[in-house]
């Protein structure tokens, strides 16, 4: 079975460095740089999980995740909110996020994250 990662994250290192990292783990990665983006990409590549930052450029992550799991994709997908600072139970609606990272992690914690969740 394919298993299939969106990265959303405007930080453009942090895409590369973990999209090489899954790809060397037999992953198959997208990464977008806005919540526009993020959702245009989800729709044309329907991942398994997506790696969403909370703060985006144009889109809350709250939002962009709302958009995401009112697809019929995005009801089986799950998403990973990924942020510098903790978020809070306003911040974060919990109930759309199978989980959180938090900024700055260790690139080997992250990808055992990853494969963990798509178990």
């Amino acid at each position: 079975m394919e298993r299939k990662v969106l990265i959303v994250d405007d930080d453009s290192e942090i895409c590369e460095l973990v999209s090489i990292a899954l790809r060397n783990r037999g992953i198959k990665v997208r990464a977008a740089m806005t919540g526009k983006e993020g959702i245009d990409e989800f729709n044309r590549f329907e991942p398994d999980l997506v790696l969403l930052d909370n703060r985006l450029p144009d889109l809350a992550g709250n939002e962009v995740a709302r958009m995401l799991k009112e697809t019929a994709a995005g009801k089986k997908a799950l998403i990973i909110a990924m942020s510098g600072v903790e978020i809070s139970q306003e911040e974060a609606d919990v109930a759309l996020y199978a989980g959180h990272i938090k900024k700055p992690f260790k690139l080997s914690d992250m990808v055992e994250y990853v494969e963990e969740y798509l178990k």
